[in-house]
């Protein structure tokens, strides 16, 4: 067992941001994993990990997907967990087409920028 952090880095983090999602109505993240037979009734996705190692210049490979999944769940569980210090999760990892992985939110935001150095700033945008 093994402390993390929960944040994204890669190998050298040139470019940092952050990330923003709805659940999609017919199908979302933790149903495909129950679906899949991996995530339990009772068990509750607290956070996904998504790492793509291109090594072209086109992303036709599988991605990773690690789902950190808190038992027993529910957020209510989750915020007095994270409260008391490091939370207690296991890690499901699949492998699914970046495709797949997209079609499983109803939107998905990222942005990005050099060195995370646009996180929470305004700009002024000229069309």
């Amino acid at each position: 067992m093994t402390i993390e952090t929960f944040t994204a880095a890669a190998q050298h983090d040139h470019i940092k941001g952050t990330a923003a999602a709805d659940r999609h109505d017919v199908e979302d993240f933790a149903d495909y994993l129950k679906r899949l037979g991996v995530l339990a009734e009772r068990d509750f996705v607290a956070g996904i990990e998504l790492l793509s190692d291109l090594q072209g210049d086109e992303q036709n490979e599988d991605v990773v997907v690690t789902a950190l999944v808190f038992e027993p769940g529910g957020r209510e569980a989750l915020a007095k967990a994270v409260a008391a210090g490091p939370i207690p999760v296991r890690k499901v990892v699949v492998q699914m087409p970046l495709s797949k992985f997209f079609g499983l939110f109803k939107r998905l935001s990222i942005k990005i920028s050099p060195g995370g150095l646009l996180d929470g700033r305004e700009f002024r945008a000229s069309d």
